[in-house]
């Protein structure tokens, strides 16, 4: 949590410079967000089947989420596609957004879901 954390924030300044660091810690949404996505939801529920199943999330999602959506696998998508699109090679992206980064090959390249802490 702490680093995905440490990446949001990262990423919001480096992008948004107007952008408060303050709101990260003293909004209470941003960490309750964070908090609850890790610790619950479907997110979690999702991503614990695909290691526990070594099925993707695309299979999983239809089948367990009844017609919703995983907000994570979308976000890491658009994520990966606006740092293409902002010029953030690949060298830059594994330094400064590592997580970012095997989430968005975990889910959309086929990286295994236990190597998620590599390189972090």
């Amino acid at each position: 949590m702490r680093i995905g954390m440490l990446e949001i924030h990262d990423f919001c300044l480096e992008f948004f410079p107007s952008t408060k660091s303050t709101t990260f810690l003293v909004e209470s949404c941003g960490v309750a967000d964070i908090m609850t996505s890790c610790m619950g939801g479907r997110n979690r529920r999702v991503a614990m089947e695909m290691v526990k199943t070594k099925r993707s999330f695309q299979e999983l999602e239809q089948e367990l989420l009844n017609g919703q959506k995983l907000q994570g696998a979308l976000t890491a998508l658009e994520l990966h596609q606006f740092l293409d699109a902002h010029g953030v090679d690949n060298i830059k992206r594994k330094k400064k957004y590592p997580l970012f980064e095997n989430v968005w090959k975990i889910c959309f390249e086929g990286m295994e879901p236990e190597r998620l802490t590599d390189n972090l």
